[in-house]
């Protein structure tokens, strides 16, 4: 009961609900139990519970791109932790402070906030989910820097993490293994690739991802399919898998409408013994009384049972209709999905490398005015929705909404349009009102949500 809590289990709780609503990706329910959480947690003056509450509020911050507002209150909690000697607190906040930094590309920042680590110091906490966060991070700053690392390190780093998340059976063994698998791609490292996969029993550690790890595996395996060895074992068959997956989504909702369905027929039939047995009892009774009221009852009583038994039979065929256009459809459902993801990730890499290459300004315009008409006959209904909802965007910010739909970074957009970063940080704010976005949602999901 309510009542019998104090302010500090109250705020606790919802910082604890706020975290799960955060996982499950749902933004107004975590924002709400997190302000919820604030003034009870103030109340108590209990500062473990109120770093605690700041990590998860940080953590929430960085999953949906709000760095600017994450980055001083992992400060914060990190500062909090190392005062009281609380060390794996410690360590995992900074983890996810320099992982921000990272998001950000900020290299010289992340590999400052990751030095404040002592390895020696991490190895005596025993905690081998945060060694190998620690391990992976490592290996994503060497690789992300511009000095000349030893390429043995950096894969030494992904593959201990990997090795590690593998033992402990964590969720996070497809995003490691992606990781891993992306950088021995990145330094042609074949014969590594080849163990790995031979090692590794991928369907078991897929399976076990989350969307968005699955997203960006299957984008790796996008690019390990210009290597023969990988293109059949590995490309075909997870892309079967994954059209399995969309499968099943797809019979989950058939299901959902079938107990829909059998619980309005089940209630139509209950309604229907109900009312039978009220109108036994009715004809008994005025049986007694007069025969006309009988005769007219009697009619009453078919017409409803007529009515009922109506749209029972009406259930039943829409029921019927429904389970048979959707084993049809599925199949096509499942195959159009997955063909705009990857038409998708090919125009996004073509634009990349062209943009890479030394061309003229006539022949990246020509190139430019090409991948408009392209990304327009991939994704038809794409520019048109938002017209229709945002009658004043010009064709400026629907090209600016097509890179961010295609999971453009602000440096990569600021290379493609030839703008300083600057720049595109604030035309990303003025769409957002153009949008009618608040400026703490995400413009990327929403364009995702107006598919």
């Amino acid at each position: 009961s309510n009542n019998y809590l104090t302010n500090k289990n109250k705020g606790k709780i919802y910082s604890q609900l706020a975290s799960l609503y955060s996982l499950k990706n749902n933004f107004k329910k975590s924002k709400e139990n997190f302000e919820k959480a604030l003034p009870f947690l103030k109340d108590a003056g209990s500062l473990n519970e109120l770093a605690n509450y700041q990590n998860n509020l940080a953590n929430f911050y960085k999953k949906n791109q709000l760095h600017d507002l994450a980055l001083p209150l992992y400060e914060k909690g990190a500062s909090y932790h190392l005062s009281i000697k609380d060390y794996r607190s410690y360590y995992l906040t900074l983890i996810n402070y320099s992982n921000c930094f990272l998001e950000l590309d900020d290299i010289t920042r992340a590999q400052s906030i990751l030095n404040r680590i002592q390895q020696k110091y991490l190895l005596k906490i025993k905690d081998l989910r945060i060694l190998a966060e620690y391990y992976n991070l490592k290996g994503n700053i060497l690789l992300k820097s511009k000095k000349n690392n030893n390429k043995d390190s950096i894969g030494y780093f992904f593959k201990t993490s990997f090795n590690i998340v593998k033992k402990l059976e964590s969720n996070e063994t497809l995003e490691h293994f992606d990781d891993y698998i992306r950088y021995l791609s990145s330094v042609n490292d074949t014969l590594k690739l080849k163990e790995e996969f031979k090692r590794i029993a991928i369907d078991s550690i897929y399976n076990h991802g989350s969307l968005f790890d699955k997203t960006s595996f299957l984008k790796t395996l996008e690019i390990l399919k210009k290597n023969d060895f990988t293109k059949d074992l590995l490309v075909k068959e997870n892309l079967f898998k994954l059209s399995d997956s969309l499968n099943k989504k797809v019979n989950n909702v058939i299901k959902t409408e079938l107990l829909k369905s059998n619980k309005n027929i089940n209630s139509l039939k209950t309604q229907n013994n109900l009312i039978k047995e009220k109108n036994k009892y009715q004809i008994l009774f005025i049986l007694s009384i007069v025969t006309f009221s009988f005769v007219l009852l009697i009619l009453t009583y078919k017409k409803r049972t007529n009515i009922l038994n109506a749209l029972i039979g009406a259930e039943k065929k829409s029921l019927k209709s429904y389970k048979g256009t959707a084993i049809k459809s599925k199949a096509i459902l499942s195959k159009k999905i997955i063909d705009l993801d990857l038409l998708n990730l090919n125009l996004r890499e073509a634009l990349n490398t062209f943009n890479s290459t030394d061309k003229s300004v006539d022949e990246k315009n020509k190139y430019w005015k090409n991948f408009i008409i392209k990304f327009n006959e991939n994704n038809e209904y794409f520019s048109k929705n938002l017209i229709k909802k945002h009658p004043k965007l010009t064709s400026r910010d629907l090209e600016f909404c097509m890179l961010l739909k295609l999971n453009f970074t602000m440096h990569e957009i600021s290379q493609i349009l030839s703008i300083q970063y600057r720049s595109v940080v604030i035309k990303k704010g003025r769409l957002k009102r153009k949008l009618n976005l608040d400026s703490k949602e995400s413009i990327e999901r929403y364009l995702l949500q107006d598919e």
